[in-house]
């Protein structure tokens, strides 16, 4: 149960840690204004929710860095010609959010998996390593294993 414990309190600290780094990101392109290019630095917090494993807090944070984004830009003054070339690139934002943020997730399950697989096949290995070296003898008439030593 412990175990349970710690590993909700690590997502919970990383959760934590991320919008914490969404803020932080989302204040620097605030400062840095429209003209530097600052969208690649929101993949971060993105990462490390997708790190976590769970599609929900992904969505989430996916979803807050695109608003962040969006309003930042509305904020520094960015001209459009027409609002929906705005609405334009809030869903390439977001589009570009959560496929970087997919990515991750589905590096993490195939490097857990991958894991899980290999721990597997060394159990497996050291068992027919155990059963190898065991000789048994069988007797040629009845085919049965025979009792000497």
């Amino acid at each position: 149960m412990s175990r349970s414990r710690s590993y909700r309190t690590l997502v919970s600290y990383r959760l934590s840690l991320s919008v914490c780094l969404l803020v932080i990101v989302g204040y620097t392109d605030y400062v840095t204004s429209y003209e530097i290019g600052f969208s690649p630095f929101y993949f971060v917090p993105i990462s490390m929710v997708a790190w976590n494993g769970r599609i929900g807090p992904l969505l989430l944070m996916t979803l807050g860095c695109t608003c962040v984004w969006g309003l930042v830009d509305v904020e520094t003054g960015h001209p459009y010609s027409t609002s929906f070339v705005f609405l334009l690139n809030l869903v390439i934002r977001f589009s570009s959010f959560l496929t970087v943020g997919g990515l991750v997730y589905q590096y993490r399950w195939r490097t857990l998996e991958q894991e899980a697989l290999s721990a597997e096949l060394q159990r497996v290995s050291a068992n027919e390593a155990r059963i190898a070296g065991v000789h048994v003898s069988l007797c040629m008439e009845c085919r049965n294993v025979r009792a000497d030593s």
